[in-house]
């Protein structure tokens, strides 16, 4: 994906401050945002960078996800 790409793309939500959350599942909605119609498969680079998460979070989520 070219950076052109992932600058146009919407920023992803983050949660209201003070709102009590379960941060896993928080990581993984990230990971899902990330995605968008036009964007079916996503390098975990570009995941990363999209969701502000650590490439090897990205990885671990990415695993769970596709394995549920």
């Amino acid at each position: 994906m070219s950076n052109s790409a992932a600058d146009a793309r919407a920023p992803v939500k983050k949660p209201s401050p003070g709102v009590p959350t379960v941060r896993s599942v928080e990581k993984a909605f990230l990971v899902l945002e990330a995605f968008t119609n036009r964007e079916r498969y996503l390098s975990l680079g570009t995941i990363a960078e999209v969701t502000g998460l650590d490439k090897s979070a990205v990885q671990r989520l990415t695993r769970t996800l596709i394995g549920l």
